[in-house]
């Protein structure tokens, strides 16, 4: 049978597996070029994007088949929609791209990006001292200002010697760099050195950075947590359904009224190449009128 669908998404939601996604960045809707999936190319500064998909008001293909006996039926159903991303009113394909790719922060790129200095500061004490080298590395790689703004990030230190990050000294002359403050490699975490590193004071400093300024850090974290990007362009869910149906009325009417309940799954495939199967169960009742002995038609 061929049957109309309204279906809708609502309050739709999108994380890791593992729970460690902390909030949602969208593309620049005015990045140059073609979609490229770098970290600058993201909005840091953005509230954290709605994802909306338009109504599948149009109809949607079902199929069925089984086998009936007196009243009662038993029926292999098929279904499948599709709900495409919504964007926003500009149109043209570039836009469309851009409104389908999301990164997913993690914990020290959302708290830097959303000014929670005191969460990042706690985020910042279970970083290593290699992590937080490889942070350094990324921020001083920026073209232009980004050994400017590392330097930033630690603040003055004593003489400039390099070896204090967060510390604010009032009578330091020299921001000294991230990675010259983190010179080695090890696992030790941040927390442990409060000789030479103040968290606190590393995440007030973050905060008070212009909004390119934070966009840099931001996007030097999301590097070194392995953020991930997820591009999506629609939710398509393919159902698959086993129904019992049984008729109302079998005696002396033409439209005969009938009830089914069903069991089965839905294939939910939302990312390219990941396909999500979901537990469904239906209940559904309609009209069905025999046009022959054989063919039936059904409403419902």
């Amino acid at each position: 049978d061929y049957s109309p669908a309204f279906g809708r998404i609502k309050d739709f939601r999108i994380g890791e597996a593992g729970g460690t996604t902390r909030g949602i960045f969208p593309y620049k809707r005015d990045a140059v070029g073609r979609i490229d999936f770098k970290t600058s190319n993201f909005d840091w500064s953005a509230p954290e994007p709605r994802i909306d998909f338009k109504d599948s008001m149009l109809t949607a293909l079902e199929g069925s088949v089984g086998y009936s006996l007196g009243g009662a039926r038993v029926e292999v159903e098929v279904g499948y929609e599709r709900f495409v991303i919504k964007g926003a009113k500009k149109s043209g394909k570039k836009h469309e791209d851009a409104d389908s790719v999301f990164l997913l922060g993690k914990e020290l790129a959302h708290d830097t990006a959303r000014g929670q200095v005191d969460r990042l500061a706690n985020a910042l004490g279970k970083m290593t001292k290699a992590d937080a080298k490889k942070w350094g590395n990324s921020i001083e790689s920026v073209a232009g200002n980004g050994a400017t703004v590392s330097g930033k990030v630690c603040g003055k230190g004593t003489n400039g010697t390099g070896s204090t990050c967060g510390k604010n000294e009032n009578s330091g002359s020299t921001n000294n760099i991230i990675s010259a403050v983190f010179s080695t490699e090890n696992a030790t975490l941040l927390s442990t050195d409060t000789t030479n590193i103040n968290t606190q004071g590393m995440a007030t400093n973050i905060n008070t950075l212009t909004k390119e300024e934070k966009a840099i850090v931001a996007g030097a974290f999301a590097r070194v947590e392995g953020a991930e990007i997820a591009e999506i362009r629609a939710i398509g869910s393919t159902s698959v359904m086993l129904n019992a149906c049984y008729d109302l009325l079998t005696e002396g009417v033409g439209v005969v009224p009938y009830a089914c309940a069903g069991i089965g799954g839905n294939f939910v495939s939302i990312i390219d190449g990941h396909v999500n199967p979901k537990f469904a169960y239906r209940v559904k009742a309609g009209l069905s009128y025999a046009l022959t002995p054989e063919i039936s038609a059904f409403a419902g």
